[in-house]
């Protein structure tokens, strides 16, 4: 579940090594955070987790990604055992070796989400996952783009190209400020969805330089994803 809720985040550039892994930090007190960054957006996941010293490792995205193929159907107790360079994962009749990535994870994407936000909405995934899908529509580029608007109870989603333009509204429920534009990669919204289990998304914009943070709560995990604009 970790890595689900993580992997899709990571970054793909070989430049940015450290990035191209998750985090997984504990405090020695049963707490895990696990973090991925492409440095645009930041997934975050908390758990409580049977341990008693604190550690901070950063495991490769594609050695973590088969880790969980192997164990996806399994309810056994994964055990990790780690040293300063290395990483073995446990389960089963299964024994996962990987390196660990070296050097140290942005304190940016270590940090709090923020708290607080100026708008909220809620609103229901599926018509939301449709909108984003039809809106690539007119995309030129791997980097879909879509201008966010929230007005009256109603969220817009506009494209525009040379080719033409796209908009389609839902009804939704907002609690602060309306939102007049703000523009987010199609791609790192639609990602998310893919993820969220919730029918209802609550997304917190944060105005138009402001990151859109996403929350949810599954039993004994915390997961929260930040997402940055595309400011012009």
């Amino acid at each position: 579940e970790i890595a689900n809720l993580t992997l899709f985040a990571i970054s793909n550039n070989p430049i940015k090594e450290v990035f191209n892994g998750v985090l997984m930090e504990a405090d020695g007190d049963g707490n895990i955070v696990c973090i991925a960054s492409d440095t645009y957006r930041i997934a975050r996941v908390e758990k409580t987790i049977e341990q008693t010293e604190p550690f901070q490792l950063i495991v490769p995205g594609k050695n973590l990604s088969a880790l969980a193929k192997i164990i996806d159907s399994s309810d056994d107790i994964v055990t990790c055992y780690y040293s300063l360079s290395g990483i073995v994962f446990s389960c089963g009749k299964y024994t996962v070796c990987s390196r660990l990535i070296g050097g140290r994870y942005s304190d940016a994407a270590r940090q709090v989400l923020p708290a607080n936000y100026l708008t909220k909405v809620t609103v229901e995934k599926d018509a939301l996952s449709g909108i984003l899908s039809r809106s690539t529509i007119l995309a030129l580029s791997g980097r879909p783009k879509a201008e966010f608007s929230v007005k009256n109870n109603v969220l817009s989603v506009t494209v525009q190209e040379d080719i033409g333009v796209f908009n389609e509204a839902v009804n939704v429920q907002y609690e602060g400020e309306s939102l007049d534009s703000v523009i987010f990669n199609v791609r790192f919204l639609s990602e998310l969805l893919n993820v969220i289990q919730d029918d209802q998304l609550e997304m917190e914009f944060n105005g138009a330089r402001g990151p859109c943070v996403v929350r949810e709560e599954r039993n004994d995990v915390k997961f929260s994803y930040l997402c940055l604009p595309i400011v012009a």
